[in-house]
């Protein structure tokens, strides 16, 4: 594994810690999470703009156009980091610009998306290209079971295809 690969999981580790070790709302306050709408459903442009308006806090505290996508279908384009097996690519992380900056700060946590693609969706190779994917939207919310990786995170995108991958203006 590259060394700037291990510096940036190192940098998210630390700047996700104090997000899992505050405490979460009483049981009374939990919100449903919404049903996932089927693949056939219509499909949201989301940008990292929109989720970047997140005001990061615990709870965190959503825009309306944000919840209103909670458990829609939803497409965006980022960069992909790693988070498990980088030969596998089931999960990852999805960002605005391309990492790899040991100068540069690591991105907010309204910045991140973390991403499980389906079991179905064909190889991904990481690279430096910006890539597309389709999926269900997930916000964080209280009720999250702890076992739940993804309560690390603000949002969520289950289900994930790849919609489409580019040459990056930038390659290493």
């Amino acid at each position: 594994m590259k060394p700037r690969l291990i510096l940036a999981a190192a940098l998210l580790a630390v700047a996700c810690a104090p997000l899992l070790e505050r405490e979460l709302a009483p049981a009374a306050e939990k919100p449903a999470a919404p049903a996932a709408e089927p693949a056939s459903a219509p499909v949201t442009n989301l940008t990292f703009a929109t989720l970047s308006k997140t005001l990061v806090r615990m709870p965190p505290e959503f825009p309306d156009e944000l919840r209103s996508l909670d458990g829609k279908r939803v497409r965006i384009t980022g960069f992909v980091m790693p988070y498990d097996d980088p030969e596998k690519l089931q999960k990852l992380l999805l960002v605005e610009t391309p990492g790899g900056c040991f100068f540069c700060a690591p991105p907010n946590a309204n910045a991140l998306l973390f991403v499980r693609r389906d079991a179905k969706d064909g190889a991904l190779a990481f690279g430096m290209d910006p890539v597309t994917f389709e999926g269900t939207l997930s916000l964080w919310h209280a009720g999250m079971q702890k076992s739940d990786e993804a309560r690390q995170f603000l949002f969520t995108l289950n289900d994930a295809r790849v919609q489409r991958s580019k040459r990056a203006w930038l390659s290493l």
